[in-house]
């Protein structure tokens, strides 16, 4: 794993961690939380598909341009790495996106 894929995991853990407690930071112990909602880790099925799906697109877009128009040139680790990345990145967002 790359150092950039390492260290977007360790912001995503970072995050996961803070949202499962933002009841306690937003509401400074108004509220309740349960047990079971600490526990879990925030997911939205329909919102991370639609996250993955942006994702993976931009992350087509920027290789296209970088080759297309600077002449990159694609390694072995290229794919791998935005397999690997693209999801982690999907998840991140959708967790930083608002609730509605």
């Amino acid at each position: 794993m790359g150092t950039d894929s390492a260290l977007l995991l360790i912001l995503t853990f970072g995050v996961v961690a803070l949202r499962k407690h933002e009841p306690v930071l937003a509401m400074a112990g108004q509220g309740t939380s349960t047990a079971s909602n600490n526990r879990s880790l925030p997911f939205n099925k329909a919102a991370f598909g639609k996250m993955l799906i942006v994702v993976m697109l931009g992350l087509a877009a920027v290789f296209a341009v970088a080759v297309g128009f600077f002449g990159y040139e694609m390694t072995t680790a290229d794919v791998p790495g935005s397999l690997l990345a693209g999801p982690l990145l999907a998840y991140l967002l959708h967790l930083l996106v608002k609730k509605e």
